[in-house]
């Protein structure tokens, strides 16, 4: 949960342009960075991403800063709800719901069949692959295939780890017959405006988000993949489809929309953006 202790307004300088604008102040064990610039700087200066650029920020002294103490009730309300609900927290990528009613469909373009060999791998990788399938196999994720589908796997490094552990399933070929889905996305100025007087944040992480959604059965053999040691295709839909973020959002979206939660809640692709005026609300 991201605490917003209050907000300030900054005047920022780049070039020969000065604007104001307001921040919230987060408390939060996530942000690494200092400052977070919204779409409004973004746009003002029409900034773009580079290393040479510099920003000076200036702070004014009269500026106030409205503060929202955490409160000891506050910590303990909020480990309360943790623990009644902790089923619903996950223990491991493998661990996914799923989100009943809806599946998710893979046309193409035209059917021609892909398959390809198996890439090159170490030993290493090989027992890494073959350990993170039988995952995959136990948790009901995938199933072995006889499909005339096959994409090549590899392994790649994750952020922050230092061994090899992403399982990628290469669907370059495949995704040129995907016909994709015109699903919109959430603007940021939009859901900027939609938090604006909000004071409480919480944000959610669907774990492994893709996996919560069921591949239609006449569909899965389109997603098989194969690897040193076998030939395997999803239940569910896989990373790596192009197709797959805007499903998720579409889905994700519905759900929220259904439940009648769009009034304080807003997904993009798998973070879900839960915001409230005051802590009671929030809670």
């Amino acid at each position: 949960m991201a605490q917003s202790m209050g907000t300030v307004t900054l005047e920022i300088e780049i070039g020969n342009i000065k604007e104001n604008f307001l921040f919230f102040i987060i408390k939060s064990d996530n942000f690494k960075e200092d400052l977070l610039l919204g779409l409004d700087c973004i746009q003002k200066f029409k900034l773009c991403q580079d290393e040479n650029l510099k920003i000076t920020q200036k702070y004014k002294k009269e500026e106030k800063v409205f503060k929202v103490n955490m409160t000891t009730k506050s910590e303990t309300d909020k480990q309360r709800i943790l623990h009644k609900y902790k089923e619903i927290f996950a223990k491991s990528k493998f661990d996914v719901g799923v989100i009943n009613g809806f599946e998710a469909t893979i046309p193409l373009k035209e059917r021609k069949y892909i398959s390809r060999k198996p890439y090159k791998c170490s030993v290493e990788d090989k027992i890494e692959i073959e350990k993170q399938i039988k995952e995959l196999l136990a948790n009901n994720l995938t199933t072995e295939s006889y499909s005339p589908y096959g994409a090549p796997v590899t392994l790649v490094l994750k952020r922050d780890e230092e061994k090899k552990s992403r399982l990628c399933i290469d669907y370059r070929e495949l995704n040129k017959q995907i016909i994709p889905e015109s699903q919109p996305f959430p603007r940021i100025e939009d859901l900027t405006i939609r938090a604006r007087n909000c004071n409480y944040f919480t944000k959610l992480d669907v774990n492994s988000a893709f996996w919560s959604i069921p591949v239609r059965e006449k569909d899965r053999f389109k997603t098989a993949f194969v690897t040193h040691h076998g030939h395997w295709q999803w239940n569910c839909l896989p990373f790596g489809l192009k197709s797959s973020p805007a499903i998720f959002q579409r889905i994700m979206a519905s759900v929220i929309r259904k439940n009648g939660l769009d009034g304080f809640a807003v997904n993009y692709i798998d973070d879900i953006l839960i915001y409230s005026k005051n802590y009671s609300d929030h809670i």
